[in-house]
């Protein structure tokens, strides 16, 4: 399938390389956990997620202050809340 970039604006993480499907499939108004387990689940997909160092994705979500230390914590949860943040700063880019 072809790929698309998804671009998400942190200090750390420049860009990250996610499906055209992915993008096509995201509803940012909708719940979007199972969606975003599954498609974490894909090896083009894992393969991007697991270049993020964790203690500087835990920084980068810190400093959108909307997670407790507590939230951040946990590594894959992490993941799974900067892709839903990369896609949904493309969707509202577009």
């Amino acid at each position: 399938m072809e790929s698309t970039l998804v671009q998400v604006q942190f200090n750390y993480i420049d860009v990250l390389n996610i499906p055209e499907w992915v993008i096509d499939r995201f509803d940012p108004m909708g719940e979007q956990s199972y969606f975003l387990d599954e498609v974490m689940k894909e090896k083009d997909v894992r393969d991007e997620l697991d270049k993020i160092d964790k203690v500087q994705l835990k920084k980068e979500l810190w400093e959108l202050g909307t997670y407790t230390d507590i939230q951040l914590n946990n590594h894959e949860d992490n993941l799974m809340r900067i892709l839903w943040v990369g896609l949904y700063n493309h969707w509202d880019e577009m």
